[in-house]
């Protein structure tokens, strides 16, 4: 799991050329003007999926992980706490669907905490919990990239 400000999304780009496609069009776009929904960036090999909601209770929010693509989180307005724990230390509780390549899952998490301008890179082994209440529930601008790897 990487988590940094998108203005150094740069220093990211050696994971290769999926990464850079998706990182540049974090950086580039006025996500905030984009309406809900699916943007491709390039085909299957990376798109975006942007959403607007308000953040949520803990208890509200599903444990997840994906083992085709990895996302990047970008907060483009509001805040959020994301859960995450290592896949070795959380079970299964759902059958994978290849077709949305998601899983959920139980476990214990840690939280850290996103702001605006802010991303976390969540590889398939990073088990994670979006859209959780930093303290209490806010709206949240939210791009997930989905990058091939």
């Amino acid at each position: 799991m990487i988590i940094d400000h998108i203005k150094n999304a740069d220093k990211y780009y050696f994971l290769g050329d999926n990464f850079v496609k998706a990182l540049r069009y974090l950086k580039e776009m006025d996500i905030c003007a984009l309406k809900p929904g699916r943007y491709e960036i390039d085909g299957t090999n990376a798109y975006a999926s942007v959403s607007d909601y308000m953040t949520s209770e803990e208890k509200m929010c599903k444990l997840e992980g994906h083992r085709c693509y990895a996302d990047i989180q970008y907060i483009a307005s509001g805040e959020e706490c994301i859960g995450y724990e290592y896949i070795m230390y959380c079970s299964s509780a759902s059958f994978y669907d290849e077709k949305k390549d998601i899983e959920f899952f139980t476990g214990k998490i840690h939280k850290m905490h996103l702001g605006t301008g802010m991303f976390a890179i969540v590889f398939p082994e990073d088990i994670h919990m979006p859209k959780i209440s930093v303290t209490e529930s806010v709206k949240v601008i939210k791009v997930v990239a989905k990058v091939l790897i």
